[in-house]
C-alpha cells in the first residue's frame, strides 16, 4: 500500500508542477 501512497503523492506533485508551468508564461 505504501507504493500506492507514493505514486499518488508523485502524481499530485507533477500536476502542481504542470499548473505552475502554465502560469509562468501568463505572468511573463
Amino acid at each position: 500500500m505504501a507504493h500506492v501512497d507514493v505514486l499518488a503523492h508523485v502524481t499530485v506533485d507533477v500536476n502542481h508542477c504542470c499548473e505552475l508551468a502554465r502560469q509562468v508564461p501568463a505572468h511573463a
